[in-house]
């Protein structure tokens, strides 16, 4: 008896040991297959950059085909809209993916969004880093929050069309070299009045002399204005314009007009002055008219009664009265004659020596704002052909600017035109 209770135990705990075993070996199993199937599940949706559109450009459509794409997107949950193209590991947000050719590519259209991605832009189109160049090659990539996207695909990027760059070229060429032309033919870039009216050394008609103010306008107009065009070229971007362009065009355009007024007020003032003159002169000889008329008078009456103390006093008073305005008529002719002088413009020397020299000669505040205007105008072409971008000076600087031309404004009031 004892001997069959002790067998049935041994059963009994054997059979148990046997379970708890098949219980492991069925646990490890069911691990293992759900191990298998996440495995096989990240292996069938894995994406990956594959290949794409072998030329891009600004405002141009792009797709990239993934590889398991199709097959992710159907699944429940997953959002195409979060993916993000990358070009040259430079991440350009706010554009919005497409699924095309059955789910197997994302389309992107290709637009430069201030604030959001035009940094990014300027990086990839930055002349600063890859120099001049029509167009160049770029790595594309995916990538989304969700899921890893793995690899990317090379491609050209076309950052500047060149027919349009030559016709831009060939246009603003043109222009400078009409600008140039109208400048040394017409009064364009001149000091405003009458031309001189006088013959140069080769018996042509000499011309005024060219005006600083108006130089520095002209340097300013075409400097933003290619700058502006060819950012646009580039990027697209009409909205290019900073708050220092315009301080400079602002500056530019008051120096202009400052020196407009007091290139006008001084000559209407000479100009009045040699009015007044020439009124004054011609009273003058009227009076020597009249008194020359008075002594004809008491001459024939010498001639006919004889010569009487009281008539010698008056031929004597007549002849002095006489000198004195004739001395008048001389000193007004002269003053005409400088008045008319300083009513003429200067004569034109050569471009360089007008727009630096006043009446004393070449001037240092002239060349001041001559200086600091080429400074300017170097930085800038250079922040533009290597940033994409119009440069935004401080403030120090533009006052620097401001400073320079109340300076030529202030030294121009005693000066004659130009």
């Amino acid at each position: 008896m004892m001997n069959r209770l002790l067998s049935s135990r041994i059963h009994i705990d054997t059979a148990h040991k046997l379970c708890r075993v098949l219980l492991s070996v069925f646990c490890l199993l069911i691990s293992v297959s759900v191990s298998l199937a996440a495995e096989k599940k990240e292996t069938d949706y894995a994406l990956k950059v594959e290949k794409g559109s072998q030329s891009i450009a600004l405002q141009r459509t792009i797709q990239v085909e993934v590889s398991g794409l199709d097959k992710w997107a159907r699944q429940k949950g997953n959002d195409p809209s979060k993916f993000v193209l990358s070009i040259d590991g430079y991440p350009l947000k706010g554009l919005e993916p497409m699924l095309v050719h059955n789910g197997s590519r994302l389309q992107f259209k290709l637009k430069r969004i201030s604030k959001i991605n035009e940094d990014a832009w300027n990086s990839i189109l930055s002349k600063k880093i890859h120099g001049f160049s029509f167009s160049r090659h770029v790595f594309v990539s995916v990538g989304h929050p969700d899921i890893t996207v793995d690899g990317a695909y090379r491609t050209e990027l076309v950052i500047v069309n060149q027919n349009w760059f030559y016709f831009f070229i060939v246009i603003f060429l043109a222009g400078i070299l009409i600008f140039i032309w109208l400048a040394a033919k017409s009064d364009i870039l001149r000091a405003p009045g009458a031309q001189p009216g006088s013959l140069d050394a080769g018996g042509k008609p000499s011309r005024k002399r060219y005006s600083l103010a108006r130089t520095q306008m002209a340097v300013w107009l075409f400097t933003i204005l290619i700058s502006y065009v060819f950012i646009w070229m580039v990027t697209d971007d009409l909205t290019c314009l900073t708050p220092s362009v315009l301080g400079l065009m602002g500056i530019s355009a008051m120096t202009g007009l400052g020196s407009a007024a007091v290139d006008s007020t001084k000559l209407g003032e000479k100009k009045n002055l040699k009015h007044m003159t020439e009124e004054k002169k011609r009273a003058a000889e009227a009076e020597v008219e009249n008194l020359n008329g008075r002594l004809a008078s008491f001459r024939k009456e010498e001639r006919e009664f004889g010569k009487t103390e009281a008539h010698l006093q008056h031929m004597a008073d007549l002849a002095g009265s006489l000198a004195v305005v004739r001395k008048e008529i001389e000193q007004a002719e002269e003053k005409i004659e400088d008045l008319g002088k300083a009513v003429t413009p200067p004569l034109s020397r050569s471009f360089l020596v007008d727009i630096l020299s006043d009446d004393a000669g070449l001037s240092f505040h002239r060349f001041q704002m001559f200086a600091w205007t080429i400074v300017l105008v170097i930085i800038f072409v250079a922040e533009v052909y290597q940033e994409l971008t119009m440069p935004d000076f401080d403030s120090t600087l533009l006052a620097l600017m401001g400073i320079s031309s109340g300076t030529y404004i202030g030294f121009k009031m005693p000066e004659r035109q130009g």
